[in-house]
């Protein structure tokens, strides 16, 4: 649950920085072929040597035999259906309703930490958005018709390479390429279709949106330009969108649940990598018409899964961590008013130039602090 963007955000701001190389490059042809070539052998003697002590690494510490591909989980019918507990049995749904307007928060605080080639490479990253959702039709089954609108976008990033600092509340203009893509946000709309239970089973409009986000970055053309194109058109996808904006609605059991009662909801979704994610809730109390849970999750990644980097490149995470946290929820809405909650994650990234060039691996942790907020307009 609630497991966003921040691999996606790492993802593209790399594809970007590809781009902002590649249009140096075309700014400065007038460089000899000369010292292009010696920048290429710095480089590949730079790669060998990376190898090379990663291979005597390799035999000094001899790794451990590969372990089998994992399974990863698969949904099991029935497994949302709430389990024990006693008392009342409360039914917890959408209870929306045609012309009602509900803004949506949700804030990602995250600290990452990565080591490459004995360098630490840390960032902390703030990620906001504010959805403004008006119910437009409700269907006879409890479907609800809603149009989404971007209303505010928040991108903080802090790290050793740059700083970048974009609050669309405060009037700012964009002055990174980063800061440019998710202010072509604000405003935008696109239409979603969710059960009463959370299941967000269609999003339509996202096209669009994503052709101003690519006309905003005014990237030249060529190889880089389209690495960023084919990221940011996967990122923001109907169905990535659709998963994103499930994984944050679909938390409902499928059926009454009395107090101490559990149920389980698996999510398996690709943001750029495929992740796995088993989030748990139990229902501690209902006190004045308010439910409130408590939410533990395991999140990892699915084993062999990459995304692209630059134009033949890729990255591969390795990566698990848990996810605790509460939710309130006002029985009247079954919308969260309040949800916080902790992730922490780590492993390894893997990257690589091109498919057969040697990898380069390294570790990297992520630990987030959320807080997600429905409120009636």
């Amino acid at each position: 649950m609630f497991r966003r963007t921040t691999l996606a955000v790492i993802a593209i701001a790399a594809a970007m920085s590809v781009a902002a190389c590649g249009k140096k490059s075309s700014d400065s042809k007038s460089e000899s072929d000369k010292t292009s070539a010696a920048k290429s052998t710095k480089h590949k003697a730079a790669t060998q040597t990376a190898a090379q002590k990663n291979h005597r690494a390799a035999r000094q510490n001899p790794a451990r035999p590969a372990a089998r591909p994992v399974v990863m989980p698969r949904p099991k019918p029935g497994e949302a259906i709430p389990k024990g507990g006693s008392g009342k049995a409360y039914t917890l749904a959408l209870h929306i309703k045609a012309g009602q307007v509900f803004d949506l928060t949700f804030t990602s605080k995250q600290k990452i930490h990565q080591t490459v080639m004995g360098k630490k490479q840390d960032m902390d990253q703030v990620m906001g958005m504010t959805y403004s959702m008006s119910v437009k039709n409700m269907q006879s089954n409890g479907t609800a018709d809603m149009v989404i609108a971007y209303t505010a976008i928040q991108f903080h990033q802090k790290s050793v390479a740059m700083t970048i600092d974009y609050d669309s509340t405060k009037g700012q203009v964009p002055n990174n390429p980063m800061a440019k893509v998710f202010a072509a946000l604000k405003g935008q709309t696109f239409k979603m279709t969710i059960t009463k239970q959370g299941h967000v089973t269609k999003i339509k409009g996202m096209s669009a949106i994503v052709d101003r986000m690519l006309a905003a970055l005014q990237l030249p053309e060529g190889p880089a330009k389209k690495a960023v194109e084919k990221r940011i058109r996967k990122q923001f996808s109907d169905e990535a969108v659709r998963s994103s904006m499930e994984n944050m609605l679909d938390f409902y059991p499928e059926g009454p649940v009395k107090v101490g009662g559990s149920w389980t909801k698996t999510k398996l979704y690709n943001l750029g990598m495929a992740l796995a994610l088993i989030n748990r809730y139990t229902l501690d109390k209902v006190h004045h018409g308010v439910a409130f849970l408590t939410v533990t999750s395991t999140v990892t990644s699915v084993p062999g899964s990459s995304m692209p980097f630059g134009a033949k490149g890729s990255l591969t995470y390795k990566l698990s961590g848990i996810q605790t946290g509460t939710m309130e929820l006002p029985l009247a809405t079954g919308l969260a008013t309040k949800a916080v909650l902790k992730q922490n994650m780590s492993g390894t990234v893997t990257m690589k130039q091109t498919p057969t060039s040697p990898g380069i691996s390294w570790p990297i942790s992520l630990s987030s602090d959320i807080i997600l907020a429905a409120a009636k307009k």
